[in-house]
């Protein structure tokens, strides 16, 4: 059956105003834009006509221009309205009350999600294991820890891409901690979360809703030249920095568990994402301890897709194709649009 050609509108996130088409084509085949030029030629090649919208600072550019060229679906990947990311939860809502198809998660996914400890505090209500966890501010001088295990992590409360997490977040005593709060306040003026330090392999997990909610292959986060007794974060640099993963062997591969644990992680996930109420396509950060105990970490809606990093390759790796999966993340859009299923 020959397949529906659409009208697709890509969101991405403009690095200034006045982003025309010319700028679109000269960013797109940059190094940080893997994720949009990945998308956007599967998109093409299944035939579809793509246009690329760039959003910053004025969200009436991109109401006129959906009136004007009524897409069949938007392809959502913009994080941030003006540069800041907690108006990613609105452009969901505004392509929801347009009656758009949009694709990835939902705007109450998109905020549960946002914030670290609210995630963690549902979690912790349904028995589900997380690490123990305090909110501190930089006037948190007097907070006591002491009902937290050292060493912990102190990580920026609502900061998205491991932005604010260097070998510094992880800390031994009381001093060391308020020092790197009071840091992150200064640099990014956000609450941080203070959790105990969860001993054990870092394993990435993608997910996807739908009918039927389906995890695929957990991936592993492997630091194979770090020195003994140097913990394993993933850090900024680890994540995102080419020369300082390739001096300390730091790479993303399918894991090595056996399959009953391989299994057992993917239940685990599920029932998570169902916990949460999620929608869309959903990353959660994992740690497995030696003893099997399996730990939440954090959920990530709308991750990053390009197809080598972590979300595909956990999806590629279970057996599914970068197309396919493209392609399904565009049919749960069509198929989730309530205004859609009302009209039929």
């Amino acid at each position: 059956m020959k397949k529906k050609i659409l009208k697709i509108t890509v969101i991405v996130e403009a690095p200034f105003s006045k982003f025309n088409k010319s700028n679109i084509v000269d960013l797109l085949y940059n190094e940080d834009w893997r994720d949009e030029l990945d998308v956007i030629r599967v998109l093409k090649s299944f035939g579809h006509t793509v246009q690329v919208f760039g959003i910053y600072n004025d969200i009436y550019e991109f109401v006129d221009f959906v009136r004007k060229e009524k897409p069949d679906i938007v392809f959502n990947l913009c994080e941030t309205f003006c540069h800041d990311r907690l108006y990613e939860a609105d452009l969901a809502s505004l392509c929801k009350l347009m009656g758009l198809s949009y694709t990835g998660s939902d705007p109450l996914s998109l905020h549960i999600c946002k914030n670290k400890a609210l995630q963690k505090e549902i979690l912790s209500f349904h028995k589900i294991k997380i690490p123990q966890f305090t909110i501190a501010s930089n006037k948190s001088k007097e907070k006591d820890f002491s009902h937290l295990t050292y060493p912990l992590i102190v990580k920026p409360l609502c900061q998205e891409a491991s932005e604010g997490i260097s070998q510094s977040s992880y800390v031994s005593s009381q001093e060391s901690c308020m020092k790197r709060v009071e840091y992150l306040y200064s640099r990014f003026k956000v609450h941080s979360i203070v959790e105990e330090f969860i001993e054990g392999r870092e394993l990435y997990i993608a997910l996807i809703g739908g009918s039927r909610v389906s995890s695929f292959n957990p991936v592993e986060l492997v630091f194979s030249k770090y020195p003994q007794g140097k913990p394993n974060i993933a850090t900024y640099h680890a994540k995102w920095d080419n020369h300082y993963r390739k001096r300390w062997g730091i790479s993303a591969v399918a894991s090595s568990l056996e399959k009953s644990l391989k299994n057992k992680v993917r239940c685990y996930s599920k029932k998570i994402y169902k916990t949460l109420g999620l929608s869309g396509y959903v990353r959660f950060d994992l740690r497995l301890r030696e003893n099997g105990d399996i730990y939440f970490i954090e959920a990530n809606p709308n991750p990053s897709i390009a197809k080598s990093d972590d979300f595909a390759k956990s999806v590629t790796t279970a057996g599914t194709s970068y197309e396919a999966l493209i392609e399904r993340i565009l049919n749960q859009a069509l198929l989730s649009n309530p205004f859609l299923s009302k009209s039929k």
